[in-house]
């Protein structure tokens, strides 16, 4: 997952889902005129909650 940082909500939802946060990708998007940060998250197959291969 990919999300700005300011995007609190997303990335709770998806630390909550098992995903892990994997980096920040600095000034990476121009959004209204400025730049911010994005955060980018991941989640193996096998930590996927679902997936019973953990």
């Amino acid at each position: 997952i990919e999300t700005l940082s300011d995007n609190e909500g997303m990335i709770r939802a998806a630390e909550r889902n098992g995903f892990v946060r994997e980096g920040v990708l600095r000034n990476s998007a121009w959004v209204l005129g400025e730049f911010m940060d994005e955060v980018v998250l991941g989640l193996l197959a096998g930590e996927w909650k679902g997936s019973g291969a953990a």
